[in-house]
């Protein structure tokens, strides 16, 4: 079940000033790549955690309704249901938000029919007739979790001053695990999906 980022983040976690600010650079003929470098940095720090971290929009699509009943929705947490589509008799028709419902709140969000309902039909062998689009992320870039922006600014300074590969040794390991231990916390792992 593919999800495709249809509107990307229109800001990043942290401002250039605070890259800027974390990187001791006082000028600007490297604003373009600590801009690159912070983007870069927001989506290695997303794909990790499983997580969208500022505003975006999502679409995930599948094949069939899920036997379980419910969809599970990619890249939390997820602010709000945008629409729901389901191909019937060869027509992309969108579900009314009565016909389902909405667990925003869960560390996996999800949908479900309505209460003492079932899924409207779709129809079957065609791929991807099902669509959810949702609006995800924690909101402006001042709702992002301040450990997720420290996670963030460490991996700039590293790719800042590492700006070709590196040996793994001592120096790489302890920003990965610097890195994770403070991601803990956040991060979706695949026992959460079951």
């Amino acid at each position: 079940m593919p999800a495709i980022l249809i509107t990307p983040p229109a800001t990043e976690p942290i401002t250039l000033a605070e890259a800027k600010d974390h990187l001791r650079i006082l000028d600007a003929a490297q604003d373009t790549l600590i801009g690159a470098m912070i983007k870069g940095a927001r989506q290695y720090i997303e794909t990790h955690l499983g997580r969208s971290l500022v505003t975006q929009t999502w679409e995930l699509a599948l094949d069939a309704w899920p036997e379980k009943g419910f969809v599970r929705i990619l890249n939390p947490p997820v602010i709000s249901i945008t629409s729901v589509t389901a191909v019937q008799s060869g027509v992309v028709v969108t579900l009314d938000p009565i016909a389902y419902q909405s667990d925003l709140v869960s560390r996996i969000p999800r949908l479900a029919p309505a209460a003492n309902a079932s899924w409207p039909s779709a129809d079957v062998g065609v791929l991807n007739a099902i669509r959810v689009r949702y609006t995800a992320g924690y909101g402006a870039a001042a709702a992002v979790p301040e450990d997720i922006k420290a996670a963030i600014k460490f991996i700039l300074a590293h790719w800042f001053e590492n700006r070709e590969a590196t040996v793994v040794g001592t120096i790489s390991s302890e920003l990965a695990n610097s890195v994770a231990m403070i991601l803990t916390e956040h991060r979706i792992r695949p026992v959460d999906w079951e």
